[in-house]
């Protein structure tokens, strides 16, 4: 990877200081890698999020140098293993370590949801019963449209969980279906959810099959406009029941935030996805930022290690109408 140069639609680079992957960027917005991933550790405090406060360390990108100390934003065909981290927050009930990637292969560039390739080996890091992130792919087609699809960029393992966020431009609900080319079979975990001009719902499909290639589809009733579909795959979550706790809300200005959703077992993924009318810009407290999809919309996780309430929220670029939700997965 030394020295290897990708071309990015949009890119923020991580500061050396955290022991991230260093990139340096150009006004063309090329960025090279100057430092191996390694070493990278996850140990976010536990407690629940509290709603309306966006994280000291997440705030917005400095538009003059695209740093910023919290991401790594997608956009590359690379992917790097991240190492495990013990928990750090001294907290009881279970391990709130996550195994995961800094994959940045999530399609932020993407023309139709199509992503490039990553290398086969890419779940190298993946312990067995610790919650990892896997990969993500995104499908944001211009105009109105009644469905759009979008490629994981790597192959699937059987076992394993997608979440399927869809958001769309107005407040009908014309979503007929979610469907793979692998065969497996979805379910509506929350909405939809509806704000002026916008609405989402977050579907997930628990013990996938393996495939070498997986394509998801959503198809609408009716065309939409702005639709935007986010993939993502989890391992090491329950392959029997992992879904535990939803809540959603929509609002306008101010700090989008889904509303509490209260946890049963001890060690959880808390997976929040908003969509808005204009854009986010960062995640909310404690939470890992998956991606910033080309419509401004955003997917967020986090590990936790104790039973509570935990809330989604985000960082908007300007006030405007939102709509956030919070989806809890227990881990096996």
């Amino acid at each position: 990877m030394a020295g290897a140069r990708r071309r990015f639609s949009r890119v923020r680079c991580c500061s050396s200081a955290l022991g991230l992957a260093v990139f340096a960027c150009s006004a063309t917005l090329s960025c090279e890698l100057l430092m191996p991933v390694s070493g990278l550790t996850d140990g976010p405090d536990a407690s629940p999020a509290a709603s309306g406060s966006p994280a000291a360390d997440a705030s917005p990108a400095d538009s003059s140098t695209g740093d910023d100390p919290s991401v790594s934003e997608l956009g590359s065909d690379a992917i790097s293993p991240r190492d495990d981290a013990a928990p750090t927050n001294g907290e009881a009930g279970g391990s709130d370590s996550f195994s995961e990637y800094t994959d940045v292969a999530a399609a932020e560039a993407q023309q139709g949801g199509m992503v490039d390739g990553a290398p086969d080996d890419a779940r190298v890091g993946v312990d067995a019963g610790k919650v990892a992130y896997v990969q993500i792919a995104t499908a944001t087609p211009p105009g109105f449209v009644q469905s759009a699809s979008a490629n994981f960029p790597r192959s699937q393992s059987a076992g394993d969980l997608n979440v399927i966020v869809v958001g769309w431009g107005d407040s009908t609900d014309s979503l007929m279906q979610v469907s793979d080319t692998a065969g497996n079979a979805y379910d509506l975990a929350i909405g939809p959810t509806h704000t002026t001009g916008a609405s989402q719902s977050i579907y997930y499909a628990k013990n996938i099959s393996a495939a070498a290639a997986n394509t998801v589809h959503v198809q609408f009733k009716l065309a939409v406009a702005r639709l935007d579909l986010r993939v993502v795959e989890y391992a090491e979550l329950d392959t029997v029941a992992p879904l535990d706790a939803v809540a959603g809300q929509s609002g306008f200005g101010g700090t989008p935030t889904s509303g509490p959703a209260a946890t049963h077992t001890a060690s959880e993924i808390i997976f929040g996805a908003g969509t808005t009318t204009d854009s986010f810009s960062n995640p909310g407290l404690h939470f890992t930022l998956r991606v910033l999809t080309a419509d401004g919309d955003i997917v967020e996780d986090r590990p936790v290690g104790s039973v509570g309430e935990y809330a989604a929220d985000g960082v908007l670029t300007n006030g405007t109408d939102w709509v956030m939700q919070v989806v809890t997965f227990r881990r096996r």
